[in-house]
């Protein structure tokens, strides 16, 4: 089938002090994309295999299908660096794939983004307002990992493993432009 696009979110949960209201354009990610969804055939099964054991040998065809999607994705300007997303659970597998990316593609990784050990999973929380307090302070920015001032204007591909609510993915979109990245373009394995 077609390629399985991510829809940013507009809106912080309502209930919250802070932040609250609409999600300005420019802070929000742009719609991303993932290799696959979950229950989906294709590369859902070999996904799910690598979100359960984080520390396999990605399979070889695995980055020219992820290549596939981004060559097919109608971004406006091509990303100019890739931020692999910190994870406690696979991060090993964010940073091997970020990094075939970044071969194959020839763009620079950057590890931009911090996150924290506090916390609990996301997987665990109830709703949108307790997903999204969970991750508002996980992450920062490591201004030193930056690339150099061209191109930290230009899209930045984020890469993660999977988007379920998909506030972690806004959090890292708000807190890289936040820091003067430009458009923030989400790519994660498999999708909710």
């Amino acid at each position: 089938g077609g390629d399985v696009e991510i829809e940013p979110r507009r809106q912080w949960p309502s209930g919250l002090e802070a932040p609250k209201g609409r999600i300005p354009a420019d802070r929000q990610p742009l719609v991303g994309r993932a290799l696959a969804r979950i229950g989906d055939g294709g590369w859902g099964p070999i996904v799910d295999g690598l979100i359960d054991d984080p520390d396999k040998a990605l399979p070889e065809a695995l980055i020219p299908a992820i290549a596939g999607v981004l060559k097919r994705w109608d971004w406006e300007d091509r990303p100019t660096w890739i931020c692999p997303m910190p994870s406690r659970r696979r991060g090993r597998l964010i940073d091997a794939v970020a990094a075939e990316l970044g071969r194959l593609g020839k763009l620079p990784v950057h590890r931009a983004l911090i996150g924290s050990d506090d916390g609990a999973y996301q997987s665990d929380m109830a709703n949108s307002a307790h997903q999204l307090t969970n991750v508002w302070s996980r992450f920062s920015v490591d201004h030193s990992q930056f690339p150099h001032v061209g191109k930290l204007g230009g899209p930045v591909l984020l890469v993660d493993d999977e988007a379920d609510s998909r506030w972690t993915l806004t959090v890292a979109a708000w807190r890289l432009s936040e820091a003067g990245v430009g458009p923030v373009l989400p790519f994660v394995l498999r999708s909710r």
